[in-house]
């Protein structure tokens, strides 16, 4: 086809030339179209599954994994290297922004190679120059389908241990001596966005032979949670915010990757996946033993930390046996633990129901017992209450009158209209009580120093039940305070190290009874825990009870 003619097919009306225009047979639109209205995500389903078994085959690689964009691919890589601060990272100097930028995503330093005129890929005699004992690994990027001399690059590589990564965006169907790009190093990275040979509009992927840890480790574990009854479950990436600033710690808040919808809504990359799993759950009617396997997106006060966290995670969402439920969450995921680590596993536990029995038994007034439940997960400003209640600092008769109005204003609303993600009934039986309760409380020192000892109890949990009857034995409470603790003393039959700790699981608000942490070393490789209000913050009619855990792949 002649320039002038192909100027004419490629040009738009906004006279943009086009490197290359989509191509779309027929069936391929309709089946397009099928799966967009079906609200999939490519990343998540098993459509993404069946393309990185034919990537993999046509590449002629062990293993494809896709991601949401080419970025992604190698940020996720360079991540899985745990590069330390100081380590370098040796990019070609003609390549897309986009690859430099991930080394600086990952907390390393970028070192820019000269590029060879000859094929406008990595020079390897600069290469060699820039190389130092810092260097930990090398970008290569082939542009615009171009191999280069990349069997120079990796006998350098190889040479000098230096792991070797492809950026090869543009070099889809290129081959080096019958061998497809992105095989001649750790990893090969491709993307599908707009000028690629496959064009998805936006999307990525990863390539490898190597075996990598993680994901022995994750078929490891997944197979292992298929024994034990749970059936994958895929929830969605997106959620709208809404649901984890009401329902989650500052932590989480803070951490959240937000942004603005076309409709004015506050949207967020998933945080955490036992939220998205919930709206699932109530969205689709999926299985009530579930697990999955998929991207948690949050940031991080550690600059070394990626915001991609990969995690695997299981949950029983309709609890119908509590105890036998939060016994086999635990027990699946020691299981799990124990067949990838060498180390001992220790488990931590603590149950945020015995707080909540410990404040309701005390005698204080109603308005201080709403007060510390409600806001225990924040510790700063729980402190704060507990000094206020020392010096029994209360709200003064202004605000106590504002109150008093409002309540008034809001009898004559819609009952079950919803306000920061509680209906105005639930608000008005607070007020209710606050206003009723008396304004004169003098005990607040000795209540605030039984608080205080509860939550320093830290102890073996075989000498638990003596703890605890000997604390409200000390403090002249009811030998009977600490009834729903079955759970806990349940975990006995595991045979394992196990501690409890009173003040433990406060980061998140929705855990409502159980919660633990697996460990390792000084690394955490677990969490999880009850959360039966969650899926009623959600949507539900009533109250489901639920528990879940998650592993973190990272520090497995």
């Amino acid at each position: 086809m002649k320039q002038k003619k192909l100027q004419k097919n490629y040009k738009s009306k906004d006279s943009l030339l086009y490197q290359i225009k989509p191509v779309f047979k027929k069936e391929i639109k309709n089946d397009l179209i099928n799966y967009i209205k079906g609200d999939n995500w490519f990343t998540e389903f098993e459509f993404a599954k069946k393309f990185e078994e034919k990537f993999a085959k046509y590449t002629n690689s062990k293993y494809c994994i896709c991601f949401p964009n080419g970025t992604l691919t190698m940020s996720s890589v360079l991540d899985c290297l745990n590069l330390n601060k100081g380590s370098e990272v040796l990019v070609s100097n003609y390549t897309m922004v986009a690859t430099a930028n991930v080394v600086k995503f990952v907390g390393a330093t970028v070192k820019l190679v000269d590029i060879s005129k000859k094929d406008l890929c990595m020079c390897p005699d600069d290469l060699l120059r820039k190389i130092n004992k810092k260097t930990k690994v090398v970008i290569y990027t082939q542009m615009n389908g171009r191999v280069g001399q990349i069997e120079s690059i990796k006998k350098i590589c190889k040479k000098n241990k230096l792991v070797l990564i492809e950026d090869a965006a543009h070099a889809l169907g290129s081959y080096n001596k019958k061998i497809h790009v992105g095989n001649a190093g750790l990893a090969g990275s491709f993307s599908f966005s707009m000028p690629k040979l496959i064009t998805m509009g936006q999307g990525g992927a990863i390539i490898t032979n190597n075996s990598k840890l993680a994901k022995k480790l994750s078929e490891v574990i997944v197979k292992n949670f298929k024994s034990n009854g749970f059936v994958l479950s895929e929830p969605d990436v997106l959620l709208n915010s809404e649901y984890i600033i009401e329902r989650s710690g500052e932590k989480f808040r803070s951490s959240m990757l937000t942004f603005e919808n076309e409709d004015g809504k506050t949207m967020c990359l998933r945080p955490d996946l036992t939220v998205a799993s919930c709206i699932n759950y109530l969205k689709k009617k999926t299985n009530s033993k579930i697990y999955y396997s998929g991207q948690a997106y949050r940031r991080s006060n550690n600059k070394n930390s990626s915001f991609i966290n990969e995690q695997l995670g299981i949950e029983i969402l309709g609890s119908k046996n509590q105890i036998q439920d939060d016994f086999k969450i635990i027990s699946t995921i020691l299981s799990s633990a124990k067949k990838i680590k060498n180390k001992k596993i220790k488990v931590r536990v603590g149950d945020i129901s015995l707080f909540k029995n410990l404040i309701n038994a005390l005698d204080m007034p109603e308005r201080w017992k709403l007060r510390l439940i409600r806001h225990f997960w924040r510790p700063n400003y729980f402190e704060e209450l507990l000094k206020r209640l020392e010096k029994n600092t209360d709200i003064d008769a202004v605000t106590f009158d504002t109150d008093k109005e409002k309540f008034n204003e809001m009898r004559k609303m819609n009952q079950d209209k919803e306000v920061a993600g509680r209906s105005i009934s639930e608000i008005l039986n607070r007020f209710n009580k606050k206003i009723k309760d008396p304004r004169s409380f003098s005990d607040g020192k000795q209540i605030v120093k039984i608080i205080k000892s509860f939550l320093k109890i830290n102890c073996k949990l075989s000498k638990l039940d003596e703890t605890l009857l000997e604390f409200a034995k000390k403090n002249n409470l009811k030998k009977n305070i600490f009834k729903e603790f079955k759970s806990i003393q349940n975990l006995k039959k595991l045979k394992q190290d196990v501690n409890f700790i009173s003040n433990f699981g406060r980061e998140v608000e929705y855990y409502t009874g159980i919660v633990f942490e697996v460990f390792s070393g000084t690394k955490e490789i677990a969490r999880g825990g009850r959360y039966n209000d969650l899926l009623k913050s959600l949507g539900a009619k009533k109250n489901i009870p639920a528990v879940g855990a998650a592993i973190n792949l990272k520090n497995i």
